[in-house]
């Protein structure tokens, strides 16, 4: 009797997937939005080696910044994109720039401007 209930059971799992879930809500014909994020691995460097010709609209003391070894770091901005691929086809130079910390971040306990030193 037990084989006959579970056999039973069996059977009736089998024909309310494929009955109902694949037939009559027709299952197989559901989609999902893929939702994913790509990675770009990219090994190696680059020279830029621009000539004077093509760097006539440069000044002369920048056109080094032009010429020079890119690394992987410098290329791949984002390295991650959600749902998208991002390859970078142009590059802005902004000639003595530099990273720093800005004045402004900090503690301060002022609460006008004359409490707070000068240059700060």
């Amino acid at each position: 009797k037990i084989g006959i209930l579970s056999r039973s059971v069996q059977a009736c799992v089998i024909a309310y997937v494929v009955g109902y879930v694949m037939v009559y809500n027709k299952g197989y014909q559901e989609v999902d939005k893929v939702v994913s994020a790509v990675t770009a691995k990219i090994k190696g460097n680059i020279l830029t080696n621009f000539t004077n010709e093509e760097l006539l609209n440069v000044r002369p003391e920048w056109r080094d910044l032009y010429r020079r070894v890119w690394d992987v770091t410098d290329f791949v901005v984002p390295p991650i994109e959600n749902n998208a691929f991002f390859v970078m086809t142009n590059v802005v130079i902004t000639p003595n720039q530099t990273r720093a910390e800005c004045p402004e971040v900090g503690v301060w306990n002022c609460t006008q401007d004359r409490e707070c030193p000068e240059g700060d």
